[in-house]
């Protein structure tokens, strides 16, 4: 069995993984979703020109299933990601593009917003104080137009981008499902609709 090493989720980690791996003959590498914690890592990797692949985490939970590993262990978990890496063609990371990552970012602020002004709307049903309540208004009126501004914002950049106009124009299909899909799937065009299913 082949002994796995630890490697720091920064640059200095970054270098010696990619060192370490290039040792190898490698098809792919498999990183599971993290919350984003895997972002910087895939980055690296793919710039030093290794096949990355993002798996979900899910995915990798069913396929150790599948092969009958029922524990889950850091040593478990790179074990059955290796695995993957081995028996199984899996997709190829495609890094975003500049202006995605960009409006990842304000799409990602959008749904924190959307999540606090639900939180406050519950809060303010259960105020009796006319001052509170006030107060509480104020802050989901700000809310409100800071939502208003995203959103003007997050239409402007899909506007830039020429090939995602025409999803815009579906039926049902607003600026924030586009622009989910673009920061979700940047792989959208490039793959079929199996692959991306």
């Amino acid at each position: 069995e082949q002994a796995f090493d630890q490697f720091s989720n920064d640059k200095r980690g970054f270098v010696r993984l990619i060192q370490w791996l290039k040792q190898w003959p490698i098809t792919q590498v498999v990183l599971e979703a993290s919350g984003g914690y895997e972002r910087a890592a895939l980055a690296a990797l793919h710039e030093a020109g290794l096949p990355m692949v993002r798996i979900n985490p899910a995915r990798a939970r069913r396929f150790a299933q599948a092969t009958g590993r029922a524990a889950k262990t850091d040593r478990l978990d790179a074990a059955v990601l290796a695995q993957m890496a081995h028996l199984l063609p899996l997709t190829r990371y495609v890094p975003p593009a500049p202006w995605q990552r960009r409006l990842a970012e304000f799409a990602q602020c959008r749904r924190h917003l959307v999540q606090m002004r639900v939180s406050e709307m519950q809060r303010l049903r259960q105020l009796t104080d006319p001052v509170l309540i006030t107060i509480k208004q104020r802050h989901l009126a700000q809310l409100s137009e800071d939502l208003k501004q995203l959103d003007k914002a997050i239409a402007e950049q899909l506007a830039a981008q020429p090939g995602w106009k025409n999803i815009g124009t579906l039926k049902g299909a607003g600026p924030i499902l586009v622009s989910t899909l673009a920061c979700e799937l940047p792989e959208l065009g490039t793959l079929g609709s199996k692959a991306i299913a």
